[in-house]
C-alpha cells in the first residue's frame, strides 16, 4: 500500500453537537494520517459549528466550511469542489469509524487497483447499546453491467455511501441532486456505471449509531417523496444510455417504493393524505408495464407478481392482504 495516497473525508454538519466530536475525534485518531478532512457545516443553529472550528484548530487536516441550510447534497457537492484527494470517503457526523478504517480501505482499493471498496458496518442502538454487525452483500466483481444490476436488484453494493472508498476520478462532472433523502442510490446509479471492478472488505469497521429519531416512528411528509424520485431519475437514466434491462429492474424498485409509502400514507398530516395517495397512484401503471418485463425480480417472484396485481387495482384491500 502507498502511504502517499491522499484521502478526502467529506463530513456534512448539520445541528450535531452531542455527536459531531465523536466523529471527528475517530479521523482524528485514524492509523493512516494522510487525510484532507473537510467537514461542511449546513447551517447549523445549534454548537455544531463551533465544535468542529475547535477540531480545526488542532487539527492541520481539518478544514470547516459552512453554508446556508441547503441540505446534504449541496453540502456534499461543497466538499467534492475542494477536494484534492486521490481517494474520496463520505462519513455522516452523527457516526464513528473504528481506527483501521482509513487504512483498511486504502490498502484494499490501491493494492487491488479497484474503483470502490465497501466494508461491513456494526448498527449500535443508541438507547439500548445493543450491536449488530452488518457484512457486505456484494460479490467482488470485474464487470460493469453486473455491479449495476446487483446494485439495482438490491443484492450488491448497498445503495448509501458511507461505508465505502472511491477513486475520485468516479465523481468528476458529477453532482449530488437536490433531494431530501435517497441521494446516494441517485449517485451510485451514475457512479457505478462508470466502474469496472468492486471488492469488498468482511470486517466491520464503521459505526452507524441509531438515534432515538431514526427509531421512532416518523410523519410522512412530501420529502418522502424523494425515495421515488429518485427511483425515476435512475430509471431514466438507464433508459437514455440504451440499458433498458436495468432500467426495468429500477422499475420494480419503484413499485416497492410506492406500495411501501402507501402502506404508511395514514402516518402523515390529514391534510395531505388523499393528496399523496392520488399523486404515487398516478405512477404506477407507467412504471407497472417496464417492471413486468424483469424476468427474475417480477415474473419469476410469483408473491410480487400477485401482490402489484392486486395493488394495481384495489390498493386498499392489497395493503391489507399483503403485510
Amino acid at each position: 500500500m502507498r502511504e502517499n495516497a491522499l484521502v478526502t473525508v467529506i463530513v456534512p454538519v448539520y445541528n450535531m453537537e452531542n455527536k459531531v466530536g465523536k466523529c471527528l475525534e475517530s479521523l482524528i485518531a485514524q492509523s493512516y494520517t494522510n487525510m484532507q478532512i473537510i467537514v461542511i457545516d449546513d447551517g447549523s443553529t445549534d454548537e455544531s459549528l463551533y465544535i468542529c472550528k475547535k477540531y480545526q484548530e488542532v487539527d492541520e487536516r481539518i478544514r470547516v466550511l459552512t453554508q446556508d441550510n441547503k441540505g446534504v447534497s449541496e453540502a456534499r457537492n461543497k466538499g467534492l469542489e475542494i477536494s484534492k484527494g486521490e481517494y474520496i470517503i463520505f462519513i455522516d457526523s452523527d457516526d464513528y469509524v473504528k481506527r483501521e478504517y482509513v487504512q483498511l480501505l486504502v490498502q484494499e482499493i490501491d493494492e487491488n487497483k479497484v474503483d470502490i471498496v465497501e466494508c461491513g458496518y456494526i448498527i449500535k442502538n443508541e438507547i439500548t447499546g445493543e450491536c449488530q454487525n452488518v457484512y457486505p452483500r456484494m460479490k467482488n466483481l470485474e464487470e460493469r453491467k453486473e455491479i449495476c444490476m446487483d446494485f439495482c436488484r438490491n443484492r450488491g453494493i448497498t445503495d448509501y455511501l458511507w461505508n465505502k472508498i472511491f477513486r475520485a476520478e468516479l465523481f468528476y462532472g458529477l453532482k449530488f441532486c437536490d433531494l431530501a433523502c435517497s441521494e446516494d442510490f441517485e449517485i451510485l446509479t451514475r457512479i457505478l456505471n462508470r466502474v469496472e471492478k468492486v471488492r469488498k472488505i468482511n470486517e466491520c469497521l464503521y459505526i452507524y449509531v441509531r438515534t432515538s429519531q431514526s427509531m421512532g416512528m416518523k410523519k410522512i411528509t412530501e420529502k418522502n417523496f424523494d425515495i421515488i424520485k429518485a427511483r425515476e431519475i435512475a430509471f431514466s437514466y438507464y433508459q437514455s444510455i440504451g440499458e433498458d434491462n436495468i432500467a426495468n429492474v429500477v422499475a420494480v424498485q419503484i413499485l416497492s417504493q410506492i406500495y411501501i409509502l402507501y402502506r404508511e400514507i395514514g402516518n402523515c398530516d390529514i391534510r395531505f393524505r388523499e393528496e399523496y395517495k392520488k399523486n404515487i397512484l398516478e405512477k404506477f401503471p407507467k412504471y407497472y408495464a417496464y417492471a413486468k418485463q424483469d424476468k427474475e425480480n417480477f415474473v419469476k417472484d410469483i408473491y410480487r407478481k400477485v401482490k402489484f396485481n392486486v395493488f394495481k387495482v384495489f390498493p386498499n384491500i392489497a395493503v391489507k392482504l399483503f403485510k
